[in-house]
């Protein structure tokens, strides 16, 4: 009984695996920490001229990115724009099911586009990931945002 539980041990031990089959994965993972949700928690401009849309950061209207290990990637944003007379404007840009991240170079280094668009980015940014990979900084030279792992 004892040689047939070892032989069988292999066949046991393959079946317990933790893959649902989701290609989708969104599990964080040390070795890629982009990887899950993220929400934009803060954005600073540089410089703000009236009437520019920004990223809205207000409850119910959250702008999400969603990063999967298949090298795909969703997201949903929401701008505001303050009008003359101190009321906002928000204006819902959608959302992008499909688009393509990947790491490039050293650790930090992606490149992020939406193959939907007319001119897909082919610009490499640099996200800072704090010391838990909990949080993420973006600076383009005209606005930083901040992202939180959800």
């Amino acid at each position: 009984m004892k040689k047939l539980i070892l032989l069988l041990m292999p066949l046991m031990l393959i079946g317990c695996g933790d893959d649902d089959g989701d290609n989708n994965d969104t599990a964080f993972d040390p070795n890629e920490p982009l990887i899950g949700s993220w929400e934009l928690i803060t954005e600073d401009h540089y410089l703000v001229e009236n009437g520019n849309f920004t990223a809205c950061i207000e409850e119910g209207y959250p702008n999400v990115i969603e990063f999967f290990a298949n090298g795909t990637y969703n997201d949903h944003w929401w701008e505001c724009r303050e009008n003359s007379d101190g009321s906002v404007t928000m204006n819902d840009t959608g959302a992008t099911e499909g688009g393509i991240w990947k790491q490039v170079g050293e650790g930090g280094n992606y490149l992020i586009s939406d193959p939907n668009e007319d001119e897909p980015n082919e610009e490499i940014i640099y996200l800072e990931f704090n010391n838990d990979f909990s949080q993420f900084s973006f600076d383009n030279g005209e606005y930083i945002s901040t992202f939180e792992r959800q």
